[in-house]
């Protein structure tokens, strides 16, 4: 009975130092099988990235062998504020040159033609309004040979030429409580936020910045914004404002006004609701497109047009 009891007890631990070998190999393999996923995940990884930049590289040769210039850069000079001008410099070298090439930038409204210099080079030096009037967002080039003329978009844009010199205003309106019921008017309540740092951009600053409430294109209340509101990227301001004179089918407005140090108004509209009784009016406003104004209240740009 002894000896029975001590090969069972025997058994016993040859099984439990089984099962110990058996897990210290099963835990070996599963190390070993997630190493291998993801050394072929990695391997995969590579392989997307090598092929994504062979797609880019083969863009880049597509779009290098259908340019008809070998090489084009530009500069802007120092802001002519009371004119609204900015200097401009830039050289171009065409693939292809003969005594007959003339070549012409389209800059807006304005033609420039650039003048032939030595080694196939062509230069000009002129002033470009602030605020580019046209439709298109980039710089057009033509190239007439003769009879022929040829013409690139190339890679300068040019309707926002003015975020080179001015101030930006960014901004949107976010945690949004906004009611309104025909028994207690409007509320409006929510965080106008800026986004990035509006104080540095464009090289300038705002002088001035206000919060200006209207309702039916008449304005009810301003509120300054203080320059700590702006310091640091995404800070924000608590909005609560009640309007128990509000009516059904008004229009409430809510925009930031800045003025730069050149004068110019920007603004920006961050809320814009029509008082429906009954129907939701909160909506998340993560940024519109500024306008800029002259100190007399002519439009000189309007984004996202």
């Amino acid at each position: 009975m002894e000896k029975t009891v001590k090969k069972q007890r025997l058994i016993i631990i040859i099984l439990a130092v089984a099962l110990v070998v058996a897990f210290v190999q099963l835990n070996g393999y599963k190390t070993e099988s997630e190493n291998r996923f993801n050394n072929l995940s990695n391997q995969i990884q590579r392989v997307s990235d090598d092929i994504q930049s062979i797609y880019g590289n083969v863009d880049d040769m597509l779009e290098e062998e259908a340019s008809l210039v070998t090489s084009f850069n530009y500069e802007y000079g120092k802001l002519d504020a009371e004119n609204r001008l900015v200097p401009v410099s830039v050289k171009i070298t065409p693939k292809t040159l003969t005594d007959k090439t003339v070549i012409t930038l389209d800059f807006g409204s304005e033609k420039v033609q650039l003048k032939r210099g030595d080694g196939g080079e062509f230069t000009a030096d002129f002033n470009a309004p602030l605020f580019p009037d046209t439709e298109s967002e980039v710089v057009k080039l033509l190239i007439k040979d003769g009879n022929t003329t040829q013409t690139q978009e190339l890679d300068w844009y040019i309707s926002s030429l003015h975020s080179n010199y001015l101030p930006e205003l960014m901004a949107g309106f976010t945690f949004d409580k906004t009611s309104f019921s025909e028994e207690k008017g409007l509320t409006v309540d929510g965080d106008v936020f800026f986004m990035g740092d509006i104080e540095e951009s464009g090289g300038t600053a705002f002088t001035d910045l206000k919060l200006v409430y209207m309702i039916n294109d008449k304005i009810v209340d301003e509120q300054e914004i203080p320059e700590t509101a702006f310091e640091t990227a995404f800070d924000d301001i608590d909005v609560y404002k009640t309007y128990p004179d509000a009516k059904a089918e008004d229009t409430f407005t809510l925009y930031i006004e800045g003025v730069d140090e050149y004068g110019l108004v920007h603004r920006i509209t961050v809320k814009e609701i029509v008082c429906i009784s009954g129907e939701e009016t909160s909506e998340e406003s993560l940024g519109n497109y500024e306008t800029i104004l002259d100190k007399n209240g002519n439009v000189l740009y309007e984004g996202g047009k």
